[in-house]
């Protein structure tokens, strides 16, 4: 059975540097470490890059992306507000600060820094799913609805979206009269 059969571990530092050509960009690299999880080889290399290389938004991204991987949330902020200081129309790195603050329960700093991704790329699906599932939270129910519509148009087969699209739309089906209910049923059309 397949289930049963023993993984091998991921190979130690030295040996995947090995395995990594020297010929990989940084962002190549310090991504490769992300997928393999080695997030302090991530934070290792964005030091020794940082030294040669200081003004990189690119590497405070990474890093803060290394230090989320520890689960160091507030090393991972300051990261990611580096490479925005440095970048201020960097959106990933406002999108992933947004996820940050957002794990740490800091709802108004999350939602706006997914409105300042949204603000640099409007056609960021993501950004908008992410904004509208903390609008969900906090009950602001139309904000929550207008952000998995768009985030259809954007990506039509985000299944995430549309759950919560039609969770939204009870709701909100309930608290209207049914004047608005066939008012809202006109938009959607």
């Amino acid at each position: 059975m397949k289930f049963l059969e023993k993984r091998t571990p991921l190979p130690g530092a030295k040996e995947l540097e090995t395995m990594l050509p020297d010929r990989l960009t940084n962002h190549k690299r310090l991504q490769k470490w992300i997928d393999l999880h080695q997030y302090k080889q991530v934070i290792i290399d964005c030091q020794r890059i940082i030294q040669l290389r200081k003004e990189s938004p690119l590497i405070y991204y990474y890093k803060g992306l290394g230090y989320l991987g520890l689960k160091e949330c507030r090393k991972a902020i300051e990261n990611l507000t580096k490479a925005i200081e440095i970048k201020s129309e960097y959106a990933p790195a406002y999108k992933k600060r947004g996820q940050t603050y957002a794990l740490l329960g800091e709802n108004d700093l999350a939602v706006s820094d997914f409105t300042s991704a949204i603000n640099i790329n409007y056609r960021d699906a993501e950004a908008y799913l992410y904004r509208g599932l903390l609008y969900h939270t906090e009950k602001k129910y139309e904000l929550a609805f207008a952000d998995y519509e768009n985030t259809l148009v954007l990506d039509s087969q985000n299944k995430i979206a549309h759950l919560n699209r039609s969770i939204v739309m009870r709701i909100l089906e309930k608290q209207l009269s049914f004047s608005d209910l066939a008012m809202l049923n006109q938009i959607l059309k």
